[in-house]
């Protein structure tokens, strides 16, 4: 019997799950209260990655993390993305699913990187609309990351703080701040990443991302 629970303990450290680690961590079974997963690098049905996070599961906490269904896309690529997402829930039982409100996707063409969008009213709604899609799948509410990006856009009339408070207050979802994606935008766009951090609509947040300078073969932290 695997492991479930509606969401992650709080006040605590989880661990991202990278392939490289999971025999180890089957093998030693490490006091970590969870991991959380790439769900796109987990979507083959069958096979020996399948049956070591199975495995995983059944010991640990799971947190699904998602950088495919590019909720701010255009088209509908994250429609493909859902029913992937609606089998790994049923099969992996995870605590709590998160991904961006950016794109990744335009028609048939992929980019190997999520892309930002304008802060707009009309980008707002596309992005509400969309979330309330995800989150009828999951059968609850989904966690969404801020962007770390390269630059920002002259139609944009709020910042991100605001534009993710807004998707917060519209459709539900929790939110997963990234701190190293905050300090990236202050020195790319000149933005306060405390500021950012302070802005946070804090009883919103589900999950922490955490980046230190690591020795080989350390996990990153995530916290709850």
């Amino acid at each position: 019997m695997g492991r479930q629970s509606a969401s992650l303990a709080g006040n605590n450290v989880g661990r991202g799950l990278r392939t490289v680690h999971i025999d180890r961590i089957l093998r030693e079974r490490p006091n970590v209260p969870w991991f959380e997963v790439l769900m796109d690098n987990h979507t083959a049905q069958g096979g020996l990655v399948s049956m070591q996070l199975a495995a995983v599961r059944d010991h640990y906490f799971l947190s699904l993390h998602c950088v495919g269904m590019s909720l701010g896309g255009a088209n509908l690529q994250g429609m493909d993305c859902l029913l992937i997402l609606k089998r790994m829930i049923k099969e992996y039982r995870p605590a709590q699913v998160s991904d961006h409100p950016y794109f990744t996707h335009y028609y048939k063409h992929h980019f190997n990187d999520l892309l930002p969008i304008p802060f707009t009213s009309e980008s707002l709604h596309h992005v509400c609309d969309r979330l309330d899609v995800v989150q009828d799948c999951r059968r609850s509410r989904i966690l969404v990351e801020n962007l770390s990006s390269y630059l920002e856009f002259e139609a944009s009339e709020i910042g991100e703080t605001e534009f993710i408070s807004d998707l917060v207050a519209r459709t539900g979802c929790g939110i997963l701040p990234d701190i190293n994606n905050a300090y990236v935008n202050e020195f790319n766009n000149g933005y306060s990443a405390t500021a950012f951090i302070d802005s946070i609509p804090i009883e919103n947040v589900g999950e922490v991302y955490l980046r230190r300078i690591r020795r080989q073969g350390r996990l990153p932290d995530r916290c709850t």
